[in-house]
C-alpha cells in the first residue's frame, strides 16, 4: 500500500477560508462514517441481547460470586486484588460491578455493555485505520473507503462473537477500547501536546482491563517502521530521532512489565499455568506450531467455530497439524518478505499478529484449550486494516471492488449472527459443540451438568464417564465425576476420582471444598476440616467453603468456630438470607447446650 501523492506544480490552491471549510466538512464526514461503522456493528450483534449467561465461567464469575456486586470497601479490595479464575482484571471487574448496580443479574444489561464497547472499538478502528492508510500514501477518499471496509471486516467477523457474546470476556471488549485509544493517541504527530501522556494513560487502562494488552509496545514498534516511518529507512534505527522513538517505548514497557508478572502469578495461583512436569516442552511447542497457523486459517475460513478447541490426539512437533500450522505461518512470512517494498503493510500486519498471539500460543500452557476464537481480538486488527487498504487501491473498477467487499461483509455478518445464536445458553452452546466435534470431552462434561440440573443424576454420571472415555486424563471430568458420585452415595469411588483429579490438575478452592464435603460425609471430619481450610487459603472469599467448614465444625462440637465461619460468610455475602438464619440456629443450639450444662 505505497501510493505517494504529491501536489502537481502550478495547481491553484484555494483560499485559506475555503480550505478551512473543506477541513470542517472532511472531519464531519469522517465522524459520520465512524458512527455508521459503529451502528452496523451494533446491528449485527443485536441478537446477543437475547442471550443469557453460559456455563463457561459465567456461573463462577457472576451467578455464584457475590464479590463483584457492589462498591463496598471489601468488594473494591477484592476487585483490585483478586486472581479469581486466573486473570487479574480490576477495571473489568469494576465495569461488571457497574452492570450489577444497574441490572442486577439480568444478562441483557451485561450483553448491552459488551455490544456498546465493541461498537465503539469498531468506530475507533475506523479512525485509526484511516490515519494509517493516509500515512501509507492513500488519497483521502481511498483511505476513507479502505478504513471503513477494514473496520467492518474486523468488527463483524465471526471470530469476534466469543469476545462479545460471552459476558466473561468483558475484558476483551473493554481492553480493546483502551488499546485502540492508545494507538490513536500514539499515532498523532510527535509534536502534538499531550500525545504521549494520553497514549500512556490509555495503555494503563487497557492493562487494568486485560493483561494481554502488554503486547502494545511491540505493536507500536511495528507501526513506527511502517506506515509511520519513524524507524528504519531514512529515519534510521539508532540516530537521535530514532533514539527518541525507542525512548518512548520504555514508558510503555515500564507499564506492561509489572502487569505481565502479575498475570503470570495469577494464572499460576488460579491453577491455569501448568508446570513443565505436567505439560512437557515438546507438547507446548507442538501447540504453538499448531495455533500460529490455526488463527490465520480461521480468519479466512471462519467455520466450525466453537468455545473449546481441545488438543488433537497425539499432538507433537511432528504431528501433521502442527507442521501445517507452522508451514502456514512461514508461508505468510515469506510473502511479507517478497512484498516488503511493494506492499510493506503485509509485514506490519504479520508482526502485529505475531505480537498479539505470542502470549497465547501455548508455550505457557495456560488452560485446557489449544486455541480460542477470543485470542484473535487484537491479532486480527492489522490484517483487517491491510485488507481494507488493498480493497481501496486494488486495480479494477471501484464499484466492482466495493460490491465484492460488500458481499464478503454480508457473508461474514450472516455467519456472525448464526454464531451469536449458538451462544444463547449453555445447552445450545454445548450441544452445538458436541455436534461439530463428537470427540470433544469438554462438551460432554458440560452437557452432563445440564443433565444433572434437569434431575437426571444417572444420566449426568453417564455423560461424565463418556467424557473420560474420550479423554482419560481430563482432570476436571474426574473432579466432576467425584462430585456426582458423592451425591449418588458412591463415596469410595468418588474419593478415588477426587484424588485422581487433584493429581492431574493443581487444586482449586472449589475442588478442595467439594473434596472436604466428601470426607465429611465419609466420617472423616478432621481430614475434611484440613481440606476446607486449604481451600480458604487459596480463596479466602469463597463463601461456600466458609459455610461448609461451619457445618463440619458444628458437627464436631466446635460451635464457636462454626459461628465465626458463618459470620465471615455473612460479611462476604450479606444478600443471602439463609446465612443469618443458620447463624441464629447455631447460636440457639449453643445457648441450649450451655443451659443444659
Amino acid at each position: 500500500m505505497r501510493v505517494p501523492v504529491r501536489p502537481e506544480p502550478g495547481v491553484h490552491r484555494p483560499p485559506a477560508a475555503a480550505r478551512g471549510a473543506d477541513a470542517v466538512k472532511g472531519r464531519a464526514r469522517t465522524w459520520l462514517v465512524a458512527g455508521a461503522v459503529a451502528l452496523v456493528t451494533a446491528a449485527v450483534f443485536l441478537p446477543a441481547l437475547r442471550n443469557g449467561f453460559v456455563d463457561l465461567d459465567d456461573q463462577d464469575n457472576f451467578l455464584d460470586n457475590p464479590m463483584y456486586r457492589g462498591f463496598a470497601p471489601a468488594q473494591l479490595r477484592w476487585m483490585l486484588t483478586t486472581f479469581h479464575l486466573g486473570p487479574w482484571q480490576p477495571l473489568s471487574w469494576l465495569s461488571l460491578a457497574a452492570d450489577h448496580a444497574l441490572w442486577g443479574l439480568d444478562p441483557l444489561g451485561y450483553h448491552l455493555t459488551n455490544l456498546v464497547l465493541h461498537a465503539a472499538s469498531a468506530a475507533l478502528l475506523f479512525l485509526l485505520a484511516r490515519r494509517l492508510l493516509l500515512h501509507a500514501g492513500l488519497p483521502g477518499a481511498a483511505a476513507d473507503t479502505g478504513a471503513a471496509v477494514g473496520a467492518l471486516l474486523w468488527a463483524i467477523h465471526p471470530l469476534r462473537v466469543e469476545s462479545v457474546a460471552w459476558v466473561t470476556e468483558r475484558r476483551d471488549v473493554l481492553s480493546g477500547v483502551f488499546f485502540l485509544l492508545a494507538l490513536l493517541a500514539y499515532t498523532l504527530p510527535p509534536e502534538r501536546p499531550g500525545r504521549l501522556p494520553a497514549a500512556l494513560a490509555a495503555s494503563a487502562l487497557a492493562l487494568l482491563a486485560k493483561a494481554s494488552t502488554m503486547v502494545l509496545p511491540a505493536v507500536l514498534v511495528a507501526l513506527d517502521v511502517y506506515p509511520l516511518r519513524r524507524l528504519g529507512g531514512r529515519a534510521g534505527w539508532l540516530g537521535p530521532p530514532a533514539r527518541r522513538v525507542w525512548g518512548e517505548k520504555l514508558w510503555f514497557v515500564g507499564l506492561a512489565a509489572p502487569v505481565a508478572l502479575v498475570a503470570v502469578v495469577g494464572q499460576r495461583l488460579g491453577g491455569a499455568l501448568l508446570s513443565l512436569h505436567e505439560v512437557p516442552f515438546a507438547r507446548r511447542l507442538a501447540s504453538a506450531m499448531y495455533a500460529i497457523g490455526f488463527y490465520l486459517w480461521k480468519m479466512v475460513v471462519p467455520v466450525s467455530l466453537r468455545p473449546m478447541y481441545e488438543h488433537p490426539n497425539g499432538l507433537a512437533p511432528t504431528h501433521p497439524l502442527a507442521l501445517a500450522g507452522v508451514a502456514t505461518a512461514l508461508g505468510v512470512a515469506l510473502l511479507a518478505l517478497v512484498l516488503r517494498r511493494r506492499v510493506p503493510g503485509v509485514a506490519t500486519a504479520f508482526v502485529v499478529y505475531l505480537a498479539a498471539v505470542a502470549p497465547v500460543l501455548g508455550l505457557a500452557a495456560a488452560g485446557p484449550q489449544v486455541a480460542a476464537d477470543r485470542y484473535t481480538y487484537l491479532a486480527a486488527l492489522g490484517w483487517s486494516v491491510l485488507a481494507g487498504g488493498l480493497v481501496a487501491v486494488a486495480p479494477g473498477r471501484p464499484a466492482l471492488r466495493l460490491a465484492l467487499a460488500g458481499a464478503v461483509l454480508l457473508c461474514l455478518g450472516s455467519l456472525t449472527v448464526r454464531q451469536i445464536r449458538i451462544w444463547r445458553d449453555g445447552p445450545t452452546l454445548w450441544s452445538y459443540t458436541a455436534a461439530v466435534d463428537p470427540t470433544n470431552a469438554f462438551a460432554q462434561l458440560r452437557l452432563a451438568e445440564h443433565v444433572r440440573r434437569a434431575g437426571d443424576l444417572d444420566g449426568a454420571i453417564a455423560r461424565v464417564r463418556e467424557s473420560l472415555r474420550l479423554s482419560p486424563w481430563f482432570g476436571e471430568a474426574h473432579y466432576e465425576l467425584g462430585t456426582l458420585l458423592t451425591a449418588a452415595g458412591a463415596l469410595d469411588e468418588a474419593r478415588a476420582h477426587f484424588e485422581t483429579a487433584l493429581r492431574l490438575n493443581p487444586p482449586t478452592a472449589k475442588r478442595l471444598t467439594n473434596y472436604g464435603l466428601l470426607l465429611a460425609r465419609s466420617g472423616r471430619p478432621a481430614e475434611a476440616i484440613t481440606q476446607l481450610r486449604a481451600a480458604l487459603r487459596l480463596d479466602p472469599d469463597l463463601v461456600g467453603a466458609h459455610v461448609n467448614l461451619a457445618g463440619v465444625l458444628a458437627a464436631t462440637g466446635d460451635l464457636d468456630g462454626a459461628a465465626a465461619e458463618l459470620e465471615t460468610a455473612i460479611r462476604l455475602d450479606p444478600a443471602d438470607a439463609r446465612l443469618p438464619a443458620a447463624l441464629a440456629r447455631l447460636r440457639a443450639a449453643g445457648a441450649h447446650a450451655a443451659g443444659g450444662d
